[in-house]
Formats: C-alpha cells, sequence, structure tokens
C-alpha cells in the first residue's frame, strides 16, 4: 500500500537506573541483531516521574523524554556506519 510505513527493523531501548544505554536493532527476519551500548551515561531521571493519579495517565504515553540529540550524545565515539541512523 502507498505511504505505508516500512517495518523492517526494529529498535529496543534499555535504560539501566545508572544511566547506561544499549540500543538493540534487528532486521525481519534476521538470526543477528546489531547492539550499541552508551559511551557515557545518560541523565534518566526524565525516565522516571512520580505515580499519576488514577485515570490520570497521560504521562506515562510520553514518548518524547529527551532534548534534542540528548539520546545521540550518549553514542559519540563509535565508528562511522555503526552509530545510531
Amino acid at each position: 500500500m502507498e505511504g505505508d510505513m516500512d517495518y523492517t527493523k526494529a529498535w529496543t531501548y534499555i535504560f539501566e537506573t545508572n544511566g547506561n544505554v544499549k540500543v538493540i536493532e534487528k532486521e525481519k527476519d534476521a538470526k543477528e541483531e546489531c547492539i550499541w551500548t552508551s559511551k557515557r551515561p545518560l541523565n534518566v531521571a526524565s525516565n522516571w516521574e512520580p505515580k499519576p493519579e488514577f485515570g490520570n495517565w497521560d504521562s506515562l504515553f510520553r514518548m518524547k523524554r529527551w532534548g534534542d540529540g540528548e539520546l545521540d550524545e550518549v553514542f559519540k565515539g563509535i565508528p562511522d556506519g555503526m552509530g545510531m541512523k
């Protein structure tokens, strides 16, 4: 179908409480995956927030939790062709 998204890759982000980040990239039907590990800790404070009042769930679904480029910064120094795209 024209205009459909191409879902041939999936990315999984794993955030540790100490700020370390792993990104796992896997292509559809692939047996192998590519794993990037952060070069330095990310400020993960924006991943946690106080428990919301019952029924007030909107903040839990917020996808944009970091500033522009903030997540990319922790992967600087990875060789060309190996970084996040």
